[in-house]
């Protein structure tokens, strides 16, 4: 039990970073960052959001955007796995 939960974990933990970082090095708002800024922010979103507290004004609403819209879609992704999983393992 312990294992397939640490598994499930790991599992849905890799999709939501895989989509994550995905979706938030495809935004245009984003893609105008410098490289470092980018790559740092795709690590995390709390570390996103240390990176947009020190960016310009003018900046700050599309990249915020862009990292909430981002995590969301992480997440939907992320849940919609973990359900599968749970409908898999109701039927098995």
């Amino acid at each position: 039990r312990e294992l397939g939960g640490t598994l499930g974990v790991a599992i849905v933990g890799s999709v939501f970073a895989s989509v994550y970082s995905g979706r938030l090095g495809r935004n245009a708002a984003v893609a105008a960052l410098p490289e470092q800024v980018r790559v740092t922010m795709e690590r995390s979103m709390a570390a996103a959001y240390q990176v947009i507290s020190r960016l310009p004004q003018q900046a700050i609403p599309d990249v915020r955007a862009a990292v909430n819209a981002a995590f969301l879609d992480g997440m939907q992704v992320g849940s919609l796995v973990c359900a599968g999983i749970a409908v898999v393992k109701v039927w098995v």
